[in-house]
């Protein structure tokens, strides 16, 4: 069965840039994550700031979800999007109440 990886991305930036940032974190999660060719599903979820990025990033640490960080150093490094490591349709329960990223 595919493993998912979660993308979070901060919902208080441009469209264009929530696009970059979500790609550079998926490239971040498969550098650090993948070790193997096996195709992943991803999910984009949004998140209202990188106030709230740390508090899920604390919320997956908590079940034993390695996430890395995205920060930007256009925005003097802020984190604007993170990624999960693959999860097992059982974690991936952790974050079924968040909402898919929209337009």
């Amino acid at each position: 069965m595919k493993k998912t990886i979660y993308v979070f991305v901060r919902n208080d930036l441009s469209y264009s840039q929530k696009v970059v940032q979500t790609s550079h974190a998926v490239l971040e999660a498969t550098r650090t994550f993948i070790r193997d060719n096996n195709r992943y599903k991803i999910v984009v979820v949004a998140a209202k700031s990188e106030v709230k990025l740390k508090s899920i990033m604390e919320e997956a640490a908590s079940y034993d979800i390695k996430t890395v960080a995205f920060t930007e150093p256009d925005m003097q490094y802020q984190i604007t999007a993170i990624a999960t490591e693959p999860l097992s349709d059982e974690k991936r329960q952790v974050f079924s109440r968040y909402k898919l990223l929209s337009e």
